[in-house]
């Protein structure tokens, strides 16, 4: 797109202020894009994670559109416009990535100025001497904007991811799987354990998340890397705590980076993952090879496709429940409609497979005594349905960068 395809969007967008200029605070949010190319995937999701920052904290829905000068996000609010400023230039001046967003607050058809002094994003001076001077090229502020955003999101995806498995782990009831309340059924690992993981995991997720940003996500290098970090695990906690959990967030964060930065949706992220999930099960349940895990076995003995089949059919044990008013259930409700639905390897190498989905294809979910039920199968540990009750977790709460619904 060209410069007169920018210059009309300037214009478009002044015209959509002063056709809002009777809102007592109208708000307009785009990404601070140097360069010509005002369209990609590092200022769409700039402006993506400040819409729902600014939704969260004013509860109102930010329309958005797609122009030649970049996504622009809006919305009309019932409060006072210097009240928004004030809050909208703490987040522009306190948020790790605030300096590459522009948040403008309008009253009466007319902008409000910032309550703070910009700096120049690449090396801290003033702004408008660094402009003036043309002391950074296009080029570097383009290549400068691109290494804050990349930096962000992989650090921010990785603790999101970790945020997921803490939550996992202390939801409760849980059957017989390790919480912060009690070991369960296990006697050899306790919530400690997987507290000490965390930070490991972290640090696998975030070199994930590079690979996929730097294009070198290949499945090899990715199990490769795998083994490493589990390697390094188990060697720091002494067990190993999420065996499972590291495998399939190892190829969600991986596919969900790619989709992000790609300009996909949600929909197109699960297409593209079950595509890697038949790779995978192609290679991993190949008749010709000795089963190496209790997940190749069962699918050799008796067919049960178990987290790997899960990948490849887009997760239906989550989503053949899952609707956004699920949202605020209870996690034990939410665990327990995975159990009934996955053919979980933790309980068929256990022998409790059977005896779970025989209990819950009888059960009332919804209607049922956490107490009584998780009581009932209190022998249980579905270490597979755990697992994905946290990618359940993680897509609830970083769902709206591939516009999964609210």
């Amino acid at each position: 797109m060209g410069a007169t395809d920018i210059l009309e969007a300037r214009t478009a967008r002044a015209q959509l202020i002063q056709a809002n200029r009777d809102a007592p605070a109208f708000v307009t949010l785009k990404a601070n894009m140097p360069g010509k190319e005002k369209v990609n995937g590092e200022e769409r999701f700039v402006v993506l994670l400040f819409k729902a920052l600014l939704r969260t904290l004013y509860q109102t829905d930010f329309h958005i559109q797609t122009t030649a000068d970049g996504h622009l996000a809006y919305a009309r609010l019932n409060k006072p416009a210097s009240e928004v400023k004030r809050m909208s230039s703490w987040l522009e001046a306190t948020h790790p990535i605030g300096r590459l967003v522009d948040i403008d607050v309008h009253q009466n058809g007319r902008t409000l100025h910032r309550t703070h002094k910009r700096h120049c994003m690449v090396c801290g001076g003033d702004v408008h001497t660094c402009r003036r001077e043309a002391r950074h090229s296009l080029e570097a502020l383009g290549r400068h904007y691109k290494r804050e955003v990349h930096n962000f999101f992989k650090h921010a995806l990785a603790r999101e991811a970790i945020k997921a498995l803490r939550k996992e782990l202390f939801t409760y009831p849980c059957y017989g799987l390790v919480s912060h309340k009690s070991s369960g059924i296990h006697r050899d690992m306790n919530v400690s354990h997987f507290l000490h993981a965390f930070p490991l995991l972290e640090d696998a997720f975030k070199e994930y998340i590079g690979m996929a940003l730097n294009g070198k996500d290949t499945l090899e290098a990715l199990r490769k890397r795998g083994q490493m970090h589990e390697a390094r695990i188990f060697e720091g906690v002494g067990r190993n705590t999420h065996k499972g959990a590291h495998f399939l967030f190892g190829l969600v964060l991986t596919h969900f980076t790619r989709s992000v930065f790609n300009g996909g949706d949600f929909d197109s992220f699960l297409d593209e993952l079950k595509a890697r999930g038949k790779t995978i099960e192609s290679h991993d349940f190949s008749h010709k090879k000795t089963p190496a895990s209790t997940g190749e076995k069962a699918y050799q003995v008796n067919q049960i496709r178990g987290v790997r089949g899960e990948v490849s059919d887009g997760f239906p044990s989550i989503f053949s429940w899952w609707k956004p008013a699920t949202r605020h259930w209870h996690g034990f409700y939410k665990l327990t409609h995975i159990m009934a639905r996955l053919e979980d390897t933790t309980l068929y190498k256990r022998g409790t497979l059977e005896n779970v989905k025989e209990t819950l294809k009888e059960t009332d979910i919804l209607a049922c005594d956490m107490e009584n039920l998780n009581f009932t199968l209190r022998k249980a540990s579905p270490g597979g349905a755990a697992d994905l009750l946290g990618v359940l977790y993680f897509f609830e709460s970083t769902g709206y960068l591939l516009n999964m619904s609210p």
